[in-house]
C-alpha cells in the first residue's frame, strides 16, 4: 500500500506536463511533491478492509462510506468531477467509469487476502461501487493480482503472462516505444498496462517509479500503480517511506499506522501457517491419494475450504494436520508447538481408533468446534475427490455421509449437494443399491465359486499385507478359514502377538490377502519366518510391488494373482482355558498366543 502512496507524492508535481520528463533527470521530491485523490482513496479502501472482517457485503458497504467520508473532508485532493459528483450524493449507485481511480487504489486489497481468488473477487468489488464499467473492475483485479503475485513469489514473466491472458492488456511494448507514441489518458485501458510495464522494466522500487512518472499525463495514478507492483517485489528502503510520512497528515497516518499492525499480525499467521504446512507436507512425504496425486494436497485443500469459509488460523492448521495421528508417526508435542493445544486436542478427537463406534465417535468430534468444522471440510473435500473411486466405494461413502455428516451445523447445504453430485457419477443402473446388498451379493457369490481354490491355496501360503499410517508390512500365513458367518462372506486369519503385522492390526481395521503362485513362495516363507518387518524391508528384499486396493488402506501385493481385500468384523485372543492343556502347550509353550481375526471379504478380484 505504501508504494502507491509514495508513487502518488512523487509524480503529482509531474501531472499532465506537455513534454514528458526525463526518467534519470527529474528530482524524486520536491517542495510541491504531495498526496492527493489516489492516496485519500488508497487508505479509505485500507480502513474498510480492516473493518469489513472478510465480509462481502459489509466490507461493500464500508467502501462506499470510508471513501465518502475521506473524499469529502479531502475535498480539494483532485478528484475527477464525475467521481466528485458521485461523493456528494447519498445514493449508493455506481456510475459506470471506467476511470483509473478504481486501479489507484486498490493495492491494500492485495495484501489483505491470502489467495489470488479472493484478491481478485474483492479488487472487483472495491471498484464496481464506483467504476461499474467492466473496464474500470478489470483494471483494479488486474492491479491487485500483480501485486499479489509479486508479493507471493511470483516472477516478472509469470505475472506479465498471467495479466496478459486473465486480462487481455498487451504488455509487449516497451518504455521507450510508449514515450514516443504517448497516449495522455485518465482511462484503465490506457493507464493499466502502461504501469504494469513500467514495473516489468524496472530494476528496483524507484526505477518502477521514475519510468511510470517518464511516461507523462496522469503522472501521479501511473507511479502508484507502478509503485503498488514494485513495492511487493523489491520493499521499500526506510528513507523513502519517511519521506511518505512527513507529507501525511495525523489522521491519515493513523490508517497507515494501524495498517502496519494488520499487515505485521498476518505476517506472523502466515508464518506459522507456513511452518505448519512444512511439517504436515515432511510428516506425508511419499504418501499418495487414491487418484494418485501427492497427500498433502487433501489437507491443504482441507484448510482452504476452511480459509474461504474465513474460520480462524487455528481451524486451518487442524485442517492441514487433522489426520496427522491416523496415517503418520507425528509427535503430538511437534503438533502443540505448531497449532496450540487447543488444536492438538481437536486432531486427537479426530484420529479414530479401529474399535471406536461411529456413532461414539461423531459425537465426538461434534463437541469440540475445531474438530468439527474440519471434519466437515474433510468430508466436502472427499466427496469432491471420490469421482475417482470405484462405484461401490462411492456408495459406501453416500451412505456414509447421509447417516452421520448431513447435520453439521453451518455445512448441511454444501454436504448435501456435493454428495448428490457424487452420486450421479454412479452408473444408474447401481445408483440406488445399498452398500451391505452390494458387498453380500459381489463377496458370496465370489467366494462360492472360488472356495475349493482358496483353501488349497491357502494351506500352501498366501500374502497377508497390513497397513497403518505410512507403516505397511506382508507376511506369509497358512493357517486360516473361509466360509460365511454372521451373515457375511467371512475369513478367519490368525496372526501371533510377537509379529510385526499385529501391531500394524492392532492400529488399523482391514487386510488384504494375495493368493500367488505357491511355487515362488520358498524365499518369501524363509524371509517372513526369520526376519520382522520392523528392521527388514520385506517388499525390497523379495522384489514385492504393492498398489492401491479398492476399498482397503492396506494395498495388495501386484502380481498376478487373487486378491482378498477384508475389513475387520471381530478380533479375540486365543486363551488357555478355551483350549485343553496339552494342545495350549504344543502350540503356546511361550504364550506367544495368536489372535484370530475375522474379517468381512469387502471383494474378491483377480489380476492379470
Amino acid at each position: 500500500m505504501l508504494g502507491a502512496i509514495l508513487g502518488d507524492i512523487i509524480g503529482s508535481p509531474y501531472e499532465y506536463l506537455r513534454e514528458p520528463v526525463e526518467e534519470t533527470e527529474f528530482p524524486l521530491f520536491r517542495e510541491d511533491s504531495d498526496f492527493t485523490d489516489d492516496t485519500v482513496m488508497t487508505l479509505a479502501v485500507a480502513d474498510a478492509l480492516m473493518d469489513g472482517e472478510e465480509d462481502r457485503e459489509k466490507t461493500r458497504k464500508l467502501f462506499i462510506s470510508r471513501m465518502r467520508k475521506f473524499g469529502r473532508f479531502y475535498a480539494n485532493a483532485g478528484y475527477g468531477e464525475r467521481f466528485m459528483e458521485w461523493l456528494c450524493r447519498e445514493d449508493e449507485e455506481p456510475y459506470n467509469s471506467f476511470g483509473n481511480g478504481s486501479a489507484m487504489r486498490v493495492s491494500p486489497v492485495a495484501w489483505m487476502f491470502d489467495s489470488l481468488e479472493k484478491v481478485e473477487e474483492f479488487a472487483e468489488l472495491s471498484a464496481e461501487v464506483t467504476h461499474s464499467h467492466p473496464e474500470g473492475i478489470k483494471g483494479a483485479k488486474a492491479v491487485a493480482a500483480a501485486i499479489f503475485m509479486a508479493r507471493t513469489g511470483s516472477g516478472r514473466h509469470e505475472i506479465k503472462e498471467y495479466i496478459e491472458k486473465k486480462y487481455g492488456y498487451d504488455l509487449s511494448r516497451t518504455i521507450e516505444e510508449i514515450r514516443a507514441y504517448p497516449q495522455v489518458s485518465s482511462s484503465c485501458q490506457i493507464t493499466v498496462p502502461e504501469a504494469i510495464i513500467a514495473f516489468l522494466e524496472s530494476d528496483d522500487f524507484e526505477s518502477a517509479v521514475r519510468k511510470a512518472v517518464s511516461l507523462g499525463g496522469d503522472t501521479d495514478t501511473l507511479a502508484a500503480m507502478a509503485g503498488s507492483i514494485a513495492e511487493a517485489y523489491y520493499s521499500i528502503g526506510d528513507n523513502l517511506k519517511n519521506e511518505a510520512f512527513k507529507r501525511l497528515p495525523a489522521d491519515l497516518m493513523v490508517i497507515v499506522s494501524r495498517w502496519h499492525e494488520v499487515m505485521k499480525k498476518k505476517k506472523i499467521q502466515r508464518m506459522y501457517y507456513d511452518e505448519a504446512y512444512k511439517y504436515a507436507e515432511m510428516m506425508h512425504e511419499g504418501q499418495k491419494r487414491i487418484g494418485g496425486e501427492a497427500y498433502i494436497t487433501h489437507p491443504a485443500a482441507v484448510a482452504e475450504i476452511l480459509r474461504k469459509k474465513d474460520f480462524p488460523l487455528e481451524y486451518r492448521i487442524a485442517g492441514l494436520f487433522h489426520n496427522l495421528l491416523d496415517v503418520t508417526d507425528a509427535d503430538e508435542d511437534r503438533i502443540r508447538v505448531y497449532g496450540g493445544a487447543e488444536v492438538l486436542e481437536a486432531v486427537k478427537i479426530m484420529t479414530r481408533g479401529y474399535n471406536m463406534d461411529m456413532e461414539e465417535y461423531i459425537r465426538r468430534v461434534k463437541s469440540d468446534p475445531i474438530a468439527m468444522n474440519v471434519k466437515a471440510a474433510d468430508r466436502v473435500h472427499n466427496l469432491t475427490t471420490a469421482v475417482v473411486t470405484d462405484w461401490r466405494f462411492k456408495l459406501r461413502y453416500i451412505e456414509e455421509t447421509r447417516k452421520w455428516y448431513y447435520d453439521f451445523p453451518g455445512w448441511e447445504d454444501e454436504i448435501r449437494s456435493k454428495t448428490e453430485a457424487l452420486e450421479m457419477t454412479i452408473p444408474a443402473e447401481h445408483r440406488n443399491k445399498k452398500e451391505d446388498d452390494v458387498r453380500q451379493n459381489i463377496g458370496l457369490s465370489s467366494l462360492f465359486n472360488m472356495s475349493s481354490r482358496v483353501l488349497t491355496m491357502m494351506d500352501k501360503g498366501v500374502f497377508l499385507t497390513t497397513k497403518s499410517g505410512h507403516r505397511k508390512n506382508t507376511m506369509i500365513i497358512s493357517w486360516g478359514a473361509v466360509g460365511e458367518m454372521w451373515g457375511r462372506p467371512m475369513v478367519m486369519v490368525m496372526v501371533r502377538k510377537s509379529r510385526y503385522t499385529h501391531e500394524l492390526l492392532s492400529e488399523s481395521d482391514d487386510f488384504t490377502i494375495t493368493f500367488a503362485d505357491p511355487s515362488n513362495l520358498k524365499e518369501a516363507w524363509e524371509v517372513s519366518g526369520k526376519e520382522s518387518g520392523k528392521s527388514v524391508n520385506k517388499f525390497a528384499k523379495l522384489g514385492l510391488v504393492t498398489k492401491d486396493s479398492k476399498y482397503a488402506e492396506a494395498p495388495i501385493i501386484d502380481t498376478p494373482a487373487l486378491h482378498f481385500e477384508c475389513r475387520i468384523f471381530y478380533r479375540t485372543d486365543v486363551d488357555s482355558k478355551g483350549m485343553s492343556p496339552e494342545d495350549y502347550k504344543e502350540y503356546y509353550s511361550d504364550n506367544d498366543v495368536h489372535t484370530l481375526y475375522f474379517a468381512e471379504i469387502t471383494d474378491a478380484y483377480e489380476t492379470e
